[in-house]
């Protein structure tokens, strides 16, 4: 089947055409999902009856299925985030003052009203064409022509000034002309903002840590200390997947797309049952919980390490640990906090840097720190890729049901809940792993 054929891909590229890309298709673990931009109140998602990517096969008799675009929110405050919109409150959107949230809503009306019967086979179709020919997934770029349309809507004139700059400091592209971007960063910050600050990598990142410090400032929180905590931790938490946003001088973390869990001012983490209700998203919550422990843990190793002054007078690298002519390093950078390895290399016990990770990498750090100086033996270790072909063996063998004890049951289920815990994304590594084994046969 020719794509242009396709009816399912057909209805992506006119929901991401009609809404100027502010809705584009992507391929994730339960299907074909839309990433939302986060200019619009009003987002979609596609809904498939009966789901062909569902947990459970379809019968063999069914052969079709209807393909709908759902509105939903797409709005952070309120408690809203991800519910359906109704047709009467989407069309009260379509007049709404926010243009973003107007055009995407317009758009989304019309094609909410058209429902398309597609085959399961254009479905399968769809998602191994999203999956296997767009860079990471799906096309997470948006075109010139899509960025000068967005821009055009003169999204800016209907949005705060924190709300403008929410979206459009964290854009590789300017979505808004320049000097209005330099009138709400004057705004927002309270001083003259000059152009060339913004046009510099330099000026551009200290404009992001100075507008950051006057967001946690207008939520009441002053401490030094507690907005260094949730700088970096908004800075890991990003780079791990997650998105966040300070919200009543807590920080919410969401996952694809939805409310998961609060951080307060102290590190404590709260959530409300619903938003951790399956094991995805329970593991989600266990890995928040993990990078505020690691974070916590290497920041005061870095108030209390002294600097490492072995190669320059002028390092801003601290000592955090040493060993065996092996030093892990780490340093404090616009970016965030970041790790380096050095190793004491030849007869004359020169230092050579072997590696830099970030700071969502701490943990990766010190075990590549605890290799390279022997406290740990590698063989003893296990790639994310040799812990998943060991994963996909034991699970195939309980799937199996081999004659087997219950101890012994037990020990491999103990296994597979472990290796589950400890690599991300476990089964939907399996997933692509074994597509790309298909492909490659075909």
């Amino acid at each position: 089947m020719e794509h242009e054929e396709n009816r399912l891909l057909k209805l992506i590229n006119e929901l991401r055409e009609k809404t100027f890309g502010m809705c584009r298709a992507g391929v994730g673990p339960f299907g074909i999902g839309i990433s939302n931009m986060q200019l619009s109140h009003v987002g979609a998602v596609i809904a498939l009856n009966p789901d062909p990517f569902g947990t459970e096969p379809l019968p063999s008799d069914i052969k079709e299925c209807t393909a709908v675009v759902v509105p939903i929110c797409t709005e952070r405050k309120g408690g809203r985030y991800g519910a359906r919109i109704e047709r009467e409150k989407l069309l009260e959107l379509c007049e709404d003052e926010d243009r973003a949230t107007q055009a995407v809503a317009k758009a989304l009306f019309e094609l909410s009203e058209n429902p398309v019967t597609i085959s399961l086979q254009e479905c399968y179709d769809t998602h191994d064409l999203l999956a296997f020919t767009e860079p990471h997934g799906h096309d997470r770029e948006l075109a010139a022509e899509e960025i000068e349309q967005i821009s055009e809507l003169r999204w800016y004139e209907s949005k705060e000034a924190d709300e403008i700059l929410q979206f459009q400091l964290f854009q590789e592209e300017l979505y808004m002309p320049l000097h209005t971007l330099r009138d709400t960063l004057t705004e927002a910050l309270g001083r003259e903002v000059e152009i060339p600050e913004i046009q510099s990598a330099e000026g551009l990142r200290e404009l992001r840590k100075e507008w950051k410090l006057s967001v946690f400032h207008k939520q009441g929180i002053h401490s030094p200390d507690e907005i260094e905590r949730f700088i970096e931790l908004e800075m890991n938490l990003t780079a791990s997947g997650f998105e966040t946003q300070m919200v009543e001088q807590r920080m919410q973390v969401s996952m694809d797309g939805k409310n998961l869990c609060q951080i307060d001012r102290k590190g404590g983490i709260q959530y409300a049952p619903q938003d951790v209700r399956g094991l995805k998203r329970e593991r989600a919550c266990i890995k928040v919980k993990e990078i505020v422990n690691s974070t916590e843990e290497y920041m005061n190793l870095m108030k209390q390490a002294a600097l490492w002054t072995i190669n320059t007078p002028h390092s801003r690298y601290r000592l955090l640990s040493e060993h065996n002519g092996v030093v892990l390093l780490g340093e404090e950078s616009a970016e965030g906090t970041r790790f380096a390895i050095y190793e004491k290399k030849g007869v004359l016990g020169i230092w050579s840097q072997c590696c830099l990770y970030g700071g969502y990498q701490y943990e990766s750090a010190k075990e590549d720190f605890s290799v390279r100086s022997g406290l740990v033996n590698q063989n003893r270790l296990f790639s994310d890729r040799q812990l998943m072909e060991i994963y996909r063996c034991v699970s195939e063998t309980l799937e199996m049901e081999y004659p087997m004890t219950e101890e012994r049951k037990t020990g491999l289920e103990g296994i597979v809940d472990r290796m589950q815990s400890i690599v991300p994304d476990l089964d939907q590594l399996v997933y692509e792993s074994d597509a790309q084994e298909i492909e490659q046969t075909m």
